[in-house]
């Protein structure tokens, strides 16, 4: 009886074990750091994006991601670079060759504005004030939006690639992201 009751304990926590790995496959390359790096042109405005991601085993994740926008000035000849920081958590899957991620913790704030061109005033003053105004403006008509678009369900991208080097997605837009495994 007592074999019996040992034997019948064991099985059960090797199934435990067995049944904690609840990953697919592809689900398990994914866990791990990742890194991308990316720059695109949306409508006029130069956009660079940098971010790392954490995806664990739990099915969640973390990011930390900066994007830098450089918008040109149409009357005078000088841009405004808007530096956007920002981190994510939330959780991600894999199903029939789509991923997809769910963000429930969004934070985002602006970094940094500057000024480069021409026609930027050597008025430290004024450059000063010129600064904080436009830190306002793009917190409001930028880091607020881009928190609620990144809130929730963020949309299902296709996976192009997926191994241990690399993860290649395509979104709706045929836009490219490759990510780049970080070595831990």
């Amino acid at each position: 009886m007592k074999k019996f009751f040992t034997m019948l304990v064991g099985l059960q926590l090797l199934m435990l074990f067995v049944g904690c790995d609840s990953l697919s496959p592809s689900e398990r390359l994914l866990v791990g750091k990742w890194y991308v790096q990316r720059e695109d042109t949306v409508e006029g405005t130069e956009v660079m994006q940098e971010l790392n991601e954490v995806f664990k085993d739990d099915k969640t994740c973390e990011a930390k991601a900066i994007s830098r926008y450089k918008m040109k000035d149409e009357e005078l000849d000088f841009y405004t670079v808007v530096t956007l920081e920002y981190s994510l958590k939330g959780n991600w899957e894999i199903k029939d060759k789509l991923f997809t991620e769910k963000f429930n913790h969004v934070e985002v704030s602006v970094r940094d504005v500057d000024f480069e061109g021409a026609d930027v005033t050597s008025d430290l003053a004024q450059l000063k004030e010129a600064k904080e105004s436009t830190k306002k403006t793009a917190y409001y008509e930028m880091a607020v939006p881009l928190k609620k678009a990144l809130l929730g369900d963020v949309g299902a991208v296709k996976i192009k690639k997926l191994n241990e080097e690399q993860f290649v997605v395509v979104n709706k837009d045929n836009k490219v992201v490759e990510y780049k495994r970080v070595a831990d």
